[in-house]
């Protein structure tokens, strides 16, 4: 558990334990571990694209210590004997009481420190202290030590500096990549005047079905409320089921269906951009008509105004609200990108809104409010009116064996006509209009004692040939100079460059930097850096591979065919990227870094999160956001306790 108040701590592991001793005494609900077995059964015959190496680290454990691989992969066998024995009655309470409900245990609490910033730099300066004086004691003196080790920098900076023969190890070459890739078939049709793809692959008795509801011009105002949207639709029930009861039946029917914010843009035009909330679910064939069934009851039936409405909304925007930083903390630097991208891109000022430090600052302003009234509940139950009345904006992609068509397409249309209806205001056509606001420098002043930096610019399009070049120098940047500027010299866990071909922006950022002057002063300097090096073949052969590692990944049978579904990225705008990529020459990396890394910089957008410092100069074009978290010491964050039961 965590987020638990100090004078509640003892109380959790009594709370525990009562638990399980209820359960013992009630015993287990057989439709739960019906479920719990039916998604044993699904994770077998879901194909994913790492299956293979999954059944490979579920086997290591027990082949290493001699169990018989083949008795190991005899699932139904396993699934059978717990059958048997969970007929005879009293199993599972049985091993609860075997092993649950004694004293062996170990809890451990983890409590904050209010000092923590304090105690931290004064631990700091004591080891420092003692290194010199060790360094000292070695040396003889306090200049021979100081000469001693200003040797050992500068050799590792020479080090450093020197490029590494890559030649003695294995690889494969740029010339072992086909040109042209086997393309996904998929086929188009309509139900009910909406726009069907079907994707006929083995899937061992699954169907994958995913939607989108597109939306044109959707105001701000609902936009941010979206994702509270999709988690209360998990959250709240309906008028006659409980949560739980619904989730007992998602287990039981299906792999899982979940609900999110769609966003994407046009492979034509980056200032075109789509957005939607997004459907999806798989279940295996003969229980697709149930799986319907429940996305529709949550998608129509969830109950805003139900009497436990107001205490789930309160639970889910406290919890957004509270872990705002912890959030940050753990992948500040994709905030930062956000951040970054919402200046110079539609899809980036989209994504910052739903998913950006400008949504943690709306589920802030949401905690505040001294109870959940219809400020919130209103926009909530008028995204699910829009979504109810919106089956002319909506497109539909299935995949299942091709066995199961025609039971799919039957499910399917009864599906549409009884959940969706035509009657919505908005359009389907995809949305250019949003203003977005560039700043050239936004710093947000967060307790941490490291960095976190995104720098983004615009590019072209998808379909523009400019943007091969791009993805390549990327690679180039990163592995070339940008890993050895940033992390080796500068002391960041890490940094890169990125090219985002779909959305026109290439970026920067850094991670965990203690020295974030020096990471903006690299990226100010990268674009005249890339003109003027002298790229090897060597170097271009190493970034293709490494684009082309992401490229021909292996995908999921439920991912196949879903780029054009998403995105409208045809086959034909595939296989032309991919000739692209493989004949990137080097005059084109360059003639790339200086079209938009030297000559675009000035249109670029940088945002950097950390503890505010004298770098940070209103005077210098720096633009301070305060998020509302807290940008002082870490201690100005509300304590709070961690805590972690387990039987010894």
């Amino acid at each position: 558990l965590n987020g638990v108040k100090q004078e509640n701590v003892p109380k959790v592991k009594e709370a525990v334990m009562e638990t399980l001793r209820q359960v013992r005494e009630k015993g287990f609900d057989q439709s739960k571990i019906d479920g719990i077995l039916h998604q044993l059964e699904l994770s077998l015959k879901h194909k994913t694209a790492n299956f293979g190496m999954s059944i490979i680290q579920r086997l290591k454990p027990g082949w290493f210590n001699g169990v018989d691989v083949f008795d190991a992969l005899a699932w139904q066998q396993t699934v059978d004997t717990f059958k048997a024995e969970c007929a005879k009655g009293g199993y599972l309470e049985g091993l609860l009481e075997k092993y649950l409900l004694n004293d062996n245990t170990l809890t451990f609490t983890m409590e904050p420190s209010a000092t923590y910033g304090e105690d931290l730099l004064a631990e700091e300066a004591q080891r420092l202290a003692s290194k010199k004086a060790e360094a000292e004691k070695m040396y003889g003196s306090k200049q021979e030590a100081y000469d001693q080790l200003k040797k050992r920098e500068l050799e590792l900076v020479e080090q450093q500096m020197q490029e590494q023969d890559l030649s003695c190890l294995p690889s494969v070459h740029v010339k072992d990549i086909p040109r042209t890739k086997p393309i996904t078939e998929t086929r188009q049709g309509s139900l009910n005047n909406v726009q069907v793809q079907w994707r006929e692959a083995p899937t061992n008795g699954l169907t994958y079905f995913r939607a989108l509801s597109i939306f044109k011009d959707l105001p701000t105002e609902l936009r941010t409320f979206v994702p509270l949207f999709c988690d209360a639709l998990m959250r709240i029930g309906t008028k006659t089921k409980s949560m739980e009861e619904i989730e007992d039946l998602i287990k039981l029917k299906t792999g899982g269906v979940s609900f999110g914010y769609h966003a994407c843009t046009s492979p034509t035009d980056t200032k075109v951009c789509e957005e939607g909330l997004s459907l999806s679910g798989f279940a295996l064939d003969q229980n697709v008509p149930a799986m319907y069934d429940l996305i529709r009851t949550i998608v129509l039936e969830t109950d805003f105004d139900g009497p436990k409405a107001k205490a789930s909304l309160r639970e889910l925007v406290q919890s957004a609200a509270s872990g705002g930083v912890d959030t940050i903390a753990e992948s500040g630097h994709a905030y930062a990108r956000r951040v970054a991208e919402a200046g110079i891109s539609p899809h980036g000022s989209l994504l910052e809104q739903t998913g950006g430090i400008s949504q943690i600052k709306h589920m802030v302003s949401l905690a505040s409010l001294p109870e959940i009234g219809d400020d919130i509940i209103q926009p909530l139950k008028a995204i699910q009116q829009l979504i109810a009345a919106n089956l002319s904006n909506m497109r539909v992609a299935i995949t299942c064996g091709a066995e199961s068509t025609s039971i799919n397409e039957a499910a399917l249309e009864g599906f549409l006509s009884n959940t969706f209806s035509s009657s919505s205001e908005l359009s389907s056509q995809s949305q250019s209009g949003l203003t977005l606001t560039r700043s050239a420098k936004s710093f947000y002043p967060l307790p941490y004692q490291v960095y976190y930096s995104g720098l983004a610019l615009p590019t072209v399009p998808y379909t523009n040939s400019s943007g091969a070049p791009l993805a390549v120098l990327a690679q180039l940047l990163t592995h070339k100079h940008l890993h050895r500027e940033i992390r080796e010299r500068g002391g960041a866990y890490g940094g890169g460059a990125y090219s985002r071909a779909l959305d026109g922006v290439f970026g920067f950022y850094s991670y965990r930097d203690p020295n974030p002057e020096n990471t903006i002063k690299v990226l100010d300097q990268v674009g005249q850096w890339a003109v003027d090096r002298k790229w090897s073949d060597r170097d271009l052969e190493d970034a293709k591979l490494s684009v082309f590692q992401a490229l021909d990944a292996p995908r999921s049978v439920s991912e196949e065919g879903m780029t054009r579904f998403v995105s409208g990225v045809t086959p034909d705008m595939e296989q032309t990227r991919r000739q692209q990529l493989l004949d990137v020459t080097q005059e084109q990396v360059r003639d790339a870094a200086e079209r938009f890394l030297v000559k675009g910089m000035s249109n670029s957008s940088m945002a950097v999160l950390g503890a505010r410092k004298g770098f940070v100069d209103e005077a210098q074009g720096w633009k301070v956001q305060e998020i509302g978290l807290g940008g002082g010491a870490a201690g100005e964050v509300e304590a709070e306790a961690e805590i972690a039961t387990a039987a010894a």
